[in-house]
């Protein structure tokens, strides 16, 4: 698919020589379904017993990568891009995986039928009945198909099965067929998020048949995948790769005003009269690239930069004559300032490829950004002084003899062929090109094996010491190999292991895989600007991720920010700050979370030794397709030193919602908070097995009652919705003692707290715990935190409050002020005492008292307390 999408946008763009016949009549795409649309419409399913489209498709892709110069006049460089590799798939042309094409075999292409290829080009070519015009869309829409396939896995049905909504989930019916009554509702809950009620669950719970229960279902079949699914057959499943790897597309509404804001200061500071030299030595880099977004958009702004300046000077460079000025700068952008990398070997591809689109390099290789646009793990790598003395304690000024002058010399090679590639412009130089970039890469191969057993030493287990002795042994085996060829074998199955293990660990060591971007001399020492979007994955929490403990072992020792919240992106924006030149630029979309939330503090320090936040952050809200975290742009700029007495740090997050009135109240409930202990998290973690053991309706097996967050009200706690099974969950429900000693439960998807005194039973993680102590009682609590401004300060103060999917934290309870005059602590309490006792909520009167007598606990004026009302609406 996504080789069918590339090949549509470059022969829309005439990259792909749609103006020779041989190519329009025998290998396009768009003149296939063309073709196949004709045939469609005289022969239709008929097609289905025919097979030569798929081979024509075959061909074509197997032509892309090898180039071709026939004397009919059809002439394709040859590509050199692992995506149309015909060994790296080569089940497309019929061959078994792993093996290699041999010139002349004969193949037995795969019985791909016409009407299949035909649908497939007709999904991609027609949107609504109107023909797509790849032309008409940017080249990062590339990246939305990219992510949009990432959330489906591609399965074999182990029975018949049906595909059900609302998740779009397939369930095989033979097996839930065997199931008993009660469990298949439980299973159709656990595994397709369906709720199936009344009528319909007494047919699925009585069917006897597949045919039975597939009418039971009929009215859940999705239109995705209609009908039954036989036995056998291919079946896309919606999958969590996405959620997991934290990724997601960004769109050019995003990318261009980041792009922009990022690099002004760094063209301003080049003043009226730059040359186009100056701009030539930007490097710009995404970290985290996907398919390559934000350096496409870089690509297209710094090249617009260019031209302006050569038109300015008077300096504009002989054109070769398939190219205009903005596609001559865009291409010279690429290859010399543009430099990206990510772990997924596919997106690097799709990258390359969306810069070769965005270049319209037509008569260069794909492999013109090659050196630039890696592949690899971003934040696992070590500096260039940690390989050439193959040590962690570099401080110590440590040397390995012939290991640094061995590494140094390669890394120096290395540098010296980069500087050439960087510098090649005339297509006629793409044999020269594509031999450069295997000698460099062959000369970093010793010094990025030095790293990578460096790397693998210190994860190999055992204390701190141990792994010490570790790195030391494996500098003396490398420094035995060097002088007299012993272990070579064994270093590169360290390697090998490290690399291509169960969980493979890919180093990237950034200083020798881009040496001219750190090479210390007269010019600043790392990239002028980082822009990305970089994953957001959490390893602690409800939403954490498993982590490999090799990887936690790493990411402890390099990474200040690997602390409370521990995440990927606050390692993302520490190791990017830390990457930057003086007075670099860094402009990164992250959660809006990072800027205010107390757990992140040791992330935003770890940033802020290294950078200083721009004055005003954007929020950006729900920008994210299935993202229900607000985000936000983090701009900075590079200190010229690290700040190591920075321990404590927000992120200054623009509010263009608020006046000048409701700033000043906020400003003015600045200062003590309410303790933090009296607020934390006791409720069942739950997971989607634990689904199927809970019910509506007790019974011998479900007895343990269990709250959920519908359940809560102000001043009204309803019965409980659930019954837990204690024989699945075992100690994982608490104690009756533990549950009572919670004294107040607060609803937590939520725009406001919503807050009732508990009676000891249990809930589930949808609910927050709230303590008391002898400051604070349980009816203070709940009176207070149901008043109009303990609400108000939370749903202007806190983000997630204005959400679609609203949440109450435990660190916005942490954070609500304390009352200025404590005497009326014990009024406030009296109040919250009668109305808890009722348990029946309070009236608009009785909230008016309340409101007013909070309001005079914390110094309010009248007409602040009466804004705040008015402002009610927007929560109710």
């Amino acid at each position: 698919l996504m080789r069918m999408v590339f090949v549509l946008f470059a022969e829309e763009r005439s990259l792909l020589p749609m103006e020779n016949d041989l190519y329009a009549t025998s290998y396009s795409l768009s003149r296939l379904h063309a073709q196949l649309l004709l045939d469609w419409g005289r022969y239709g399913n008929s097609m289905g017993d025919r097979y030569g489209a798929w081979a024509r498709v075959a061909t074509l892709f197997r032509l892309i990568h090898d180039g071709v110069n026939a004397n009919d006049g059809l002439c394709l460089p040859e590509r050199r891009c692992n995506l149309f590799n015909p060994d790296a798939f080569p089940f497309l042309e019929g061959r078994p995986r792993g093996s290699v094409r041999q010139m002349g075999q004969a193949l037995t292409v795969p019985r791909v039928s016409d009407v299949v290829v035909f649908r497939v080009l007709d999904q991609l070519m027609v949107l609504g009945g109107e023909r797509l015009q790849y032309r008409g869309l940017d080249v990062e829409q590339i990246g939305s198909v990219y992510e949009g396939l990432m959330g489906f896995e591609l399965k074999v049905a182990e029975g018949e099965s049906l595909c059900l909504t609302p998740e779009h989930v397939v369930v095989n019916l033979e097996e839930l067929l065997q199931k008993g009554g009660p469990e298949r509702i439980k299973t159709l809950k656990a595994k397709a998020s369906l709720d199936v009620k009344d009528k319909a669950a007494n047919e699925v719970k009585e069917a006897k048949s597949l045919d039975a229960l597939q009418v039971a279902l009929a009215r859940r079949n999705s239109p995705r995948q209609p009908g039954r699914i036989s036995k056998g057959s291919l079946y896309l499943q919606p999958g969590d790769e996405r959620r997991k790897s934290g990724s997601h597309y960004t769109p050019k509404s995003l990318t261009s005003p980041i792009v922009e804001t990022t690099l002004r200061p760094v063209l301003e500071r080049l003043g009226p009269n730059v040359t186009a030299d100056q701009i030539l030595e930007l490097k710009i880099c995404d970290p985290a690239m996907g398919s390559g977004a934000f350096l496409v958009e870089a690509c297209r702004q710094l090249g617009d930069h260019l031209v302006a300046v050569w038109r300015r000077t008077g300096t504009m460079p002989e054109l070769p004559l398939d190219e205009d000025p903005v596609l001559h700068a865009r291409r010279l952008i690429a290859q010399r300032c543009l430099y990206g990398v990510d772990k997924n070997p596919l997106a690097v591809e799709l990258a390359r490829l969306a810069m070769w689109l965005v270049t319209f390099a037509r008569g260069h290789p794909f492999a013109f950004v090659e050196h630039a646009l890696r592949c690899g793990d971003s934040l696992v790598g070590l500096s260039r002084e940690h390989i050439t003395s193959m040590s962690l304690e570099v401080s110590k000024g440590r040397q390995v003899g012939i290991v640094h002058t061995v590494a140094e010399r390669a890394v120096t090679r290395a540098e010296d062929l980069r500087r050439e590639i960087r510098s090649i412009t005339d297509p006629l130089d793409d044999t020269r090109l594509l031999d450069l970039l295997r000698e460099a890469d062959d000369a970093l191969d010793i010094a990025r094996m030095m790293g990578d057993l460096v790397v693998a030493a210190y994860v190999s287990g055992g204390s701190e010491g141990a792994r010490r002795t570790a790195i030391e042994s494996v500098a003396q085996k490398t420094s035995a190999w060097l002088q007299t060829g012993a272990h070579d074998a064994q270093l590169r199955n360290t390697v090998r292991d490290l690399r291509g293990g169960s969980v493979p660990i890919e180093p990237f060591h950034w200083e020798i895989e881009f040496p001219e971007v750190f090479t210390d001399g007269t010019r600043s020492h790392g990239f002028t600007a980082i822009v990305g979007n970089p994953p957001w994955v959490s390893y602690a929490g409800r939403a954490a991720q498993p982590l490999d403990d090799r990887l936690r072992l790493l990411y402890t020792k390099f990474y200040r920010a690997f602390g409370r919240f521990r995440n990927l992106q606050a390692l993302f924006v520490e190791h990017s700050a830390a990457i930057l030149q003086s007075e670099g630029r860094l402009g990164l979309v992250l959660p809006s979370s990072m800027a205010e939330l107390v757990g992140y503090g040791v992330s935003r320090a770890a940033h802020d030794q290294l950078a200083t936040c721009d004055f005003e952050l954007p929020d950006l809200g729900d920008s994210f397709v299935g993202v229900y975290q607000p985000s936000m742009v983090l701009y900075s700029t590079r200190r010229a030193a690290r700040d190591a007495n920075i321990a404590e740090a927000t992120w200054p997050i623009a509010r263009p919602d608020l006046d000048g009135q409701s700033r000043r109240i906020l400003a003015h409930l600045k200062g003590d908070t309410l303790p933090a202990s009296l607020f934390g998290e006791r409720g069942l973690q739950s997971s989607g097995d634990d689904v199927a053991h809970m019910q509506r309706i007790s019974d011998t097996e479900h007895v343990t009652p269990l709250r959920v967050g519908s359940d809560i009200h102000a001043f009204r706690r309803g019965a409980a919705s659930l019954y837990a099974a204690p024989g699945w969950f075992g100690t994982r429900l608490r104690t009756p003692l533990q549950w009572c000693r919670v004294k107040v439960l607060i609803r937590q998807t939520a725009r406001i707290p919503m807050a009732t005194q508990s009676d000891g039973i249990g809930f589930r993680n949808s609910i927050l715990a709230a303590f008391e102590d002898e400051g604070y009682s349980a009816d203070f609590l709940v009176a207070y935190l149901n008043s109009t401004p303990v609400r108000w300060c939370h749903y202007f103060r806190n983000r997630d409050a204005r959400l679609g999917i609203p949440q109450v934290k435990i660190g916005h309870l942490r954070a609500i002020p304390a009352p200025r005059d404590r005497d009326y602590v014990g009024v406030i309490a009296a109040l919250g005492k009668k109305w808890s006792a009722r348990n029946a909520g309070i009236d608009s009167a009785e909230q008016e008292f309340l409101d007013e007598t909070v309001a005079r606990s914390l110094f309010i004026q009248l007409e602040d307390l009466t804004r705040m009302r008015n402002d009610a609406s927007l929560w109710k």
